[in-house]
């Protein structure tokens, strides 16, 4: 058994606050390798390493989505409104995605160090959830 603190969410939309994500996937990387059967999330339901690799593939995701809007120049606003979650629609507080753009785009940009505006992240994780709610 191993208990994972934050760094899993089962079922519910991780909340990234800060990074690198590499960083969160190597952790995923690290539980995997991990001779365990049973894996105890911060959040959400007991789970097994199926669950560890869904929450490594929503952070592949989240990057890669995020990615390819920071490079064509898109805002945080507008990418996190545009990014298609899919299957991770179902997750609880699926609004995070705007944390979480936020986040990854502060880290390409080599800001990592600043601290995220909370009122604004935390206004448009409200207009996501407003937005998706329809």
């Amino acid at each position: 058994t191993v208990f994972t603190g934050d760094i899993l969410f089962i079922e519910g939309t991780p909340i990234m606050w800060a990074g690198p994500v590499s960083n969160w996937i190597r952790a995923c990387d690290a539980i995997l390798a991990m001779d365990v059967d049973t894996i105890v999330p911060g959040h959400g339901l007991i789970t097994d390493k199926a669950g560890v690799r869904r929450v490594q593939e929503y952070l592949r995701f989240c990057d890669r989505e995020a990615r390819k809007r920071y490079d064509a120049g898109m805002s945080v606003r507008d990418a996190a409104h545009d990014i298609a979650l899919g299957d991770y629609s179902s997750w609880t507080d699926a609004e995070r995605i705007g944390v979480n753009v936020s986040t990854l785009y502060r880290e390409y940009a080599g800001r990592l160090h600043e601290p995220a505006n909370i009122a604004e992240t935390f206004g448009l994780m409200a207009e996501l959830k407003r937005g998706r709610a329809h």
